[in-house]
């Protein structure tokens, strides 16, 4: 697989950007290019309600400490919608932190080195609190809104030449903070807020412009702003709020491609939402979030747990992160 020059794909613009995702998707990619050892964090507040464009990254097989990254092209928060090829990290949306409150900015980074990221291209529907997922080739951008707006549009991005975003479907109804796990097949998304906290799960296949979300399931405990990570298999929903409070400390997991309500996994060992979450295939990590104080922690997604503390980052942090590093890119 082919990991040098970053791509903003304004030179394709010209071809058939659907037909260009759906050439390509799971050609020559192996389960799980899009783990690795390096979590990035981006684009929370510091202190809450102050956005910035701060980077940072850790390693999730060494629990080390948070080491500053570089930095993001806006200053936009909410950036939850993020995706990886092992190698390229993405987001789409995005919140200024002023009116109109959501934001259609592409951006992305080399994981490997770091550096700033680039703006780039544009998802379809300016907004923020974005569910995003990746297979390592196409990522998807799910939901999202401006309160009080809430939006059930699917966009899928071409990862590795960077296009703007297409219309890929509708989720089924709006929705807002939802979070999303993957199995390289199947993106699976749940929780969020529709008025109210919602408990519902909706999926959809990465290789088939499908038109709808279907329903999955439902997760254990209605709640927005659940953080997922996944194995290649299993998905596991962590934390979140019950809005307006109070905020919870639930896991419950699925197994993504067998539809079904979400059991019990165990406990985060602080109450948290909106925080950042990635796995490198086996361990998951959780870090920032609102109440936090910068909390880091960890647990193993094959092994019903609950989550162990590991220290915490440089200040308090909602944000949200994709991992991806060396070694990690051709799936082996």
């Amino acid at each position: 697989m082919q990991v040098g020059n970053l791509i903003t794909g304004n030179a394709g613009a010209r071809h058939d950007r659907k037909a260009d995702l759906n050439s390509n998707i799971g050609r020559g990619i192996s389960k799980g290019v899009w783990y690795g050892d390096r979590f990035i964090c981006l684009a929370g507040s510091s202190p809450p309600g102050t956005k910035t464009n701060a980077m940072f990254y850790l390693s999730i097989g060494s629990l080390g400490a948070a080491e500053d990254f570089g930095d993001l092209a806006s200053g936009n928060g909410d950036t939850h919608g993020t995706m990886s090829t092992g190698v390229r990290g993405v987001s789409g949306g995005g919140n200024p932190g002023s009116s109109p409150f959501g934001s259609t900015k592409q951006e992305y980074w080399n994981i490997l080195s770091k550096s700033n990221a680039v703006d780039s291209n544009e998802i379809n529907v300016a907004r923020h609190g974005v569910s995003g997922t990746s297979n390592g080739h196409r990522g998807i951008c799910a939901a999202g809104g401006i309160p009080p707006t809430s939006y059930d549009t699917i966009d899928a991005i071409n990862l590795v030449t960077v296009q703007d975003a297409i219309d890929y479907g509708e989720f089924g109804f709006t929705v807002n903070h939802a979070s999303g796990v993957s199995d390289g097949n199947r993106s699976l998304n749940g929780g969020g807020w529709i008025g109210s906290v919602s408990d519902g799960l909706r999926v959809f296949s990465f290789t088939t412009h499908s038109g709808t979300a279907t329903d999955y399931g439902e997760l254990s405990q209605a709640r927005s702003a659940p953080r997922g990570a996944d194995d290649g298999s299993r998905g596991v929903f962590a934390g979140g709020t019950t809005h307006p409070s109070p905020k919870v400390t639930t896991m419950d997991f699925v197994s993504i491609n067998t539809n079904g309500n979400a059991v019990d996994f165990g406990e985060l060992n602080s109450v948290t939402s909106s925080g950042g979450s990635t796995s490198d295939g086996s361990r998951a990590v959780y870090a920032g979030g609102d109440g936090t104080a910068g909390l880091k922690t960890y647990y193993q997604i094959g092994s019903k747990s609950s989550s162990i503390e590991w220290g915490d980052l440089d200040f308090e942090f909602a944000g949200v992160g994709v991992s991806g590093p060396a070694g990690a890119v051709s799936g082996g």
